[in-house]
């Protein structure tokens, strides 16, 4: 019998990671959060940023200018 020990690939960024592919400060990170300009996710006090929206982002694809947070999960 053989185990996958392969982890899933990661659909979320946390905002530190997003720092570092973007080369943005902390503080205009978390306001672009606050803001709805970049979507996020929160659990609890966590803040998660999706990959997809991200990675379009990043790779020079439109963004709905519409795009607000994702949601928020308690």
């Amino acid at each position: 019998m053989t185990t996958n020990n392969r982890k899933a690939p990661r659909k979320v960024y946390t905002p530190k990671e997003y720092m570092a592919l973007t080369g943005l400060c902390k503080t205009a990170v978390y306001q672009g959060i606050e803001r709805g300009e970049i979507p996020s996710i929160r659990i609890g006090r966590r803040i998660l940023v999706p990959k997809l929206p991200v990675d379009k982002q990043l790779n020079g694809e439109a963004i709905p200018p519409s795009t607000e947070q994702l949601g928020e999960i308690k």
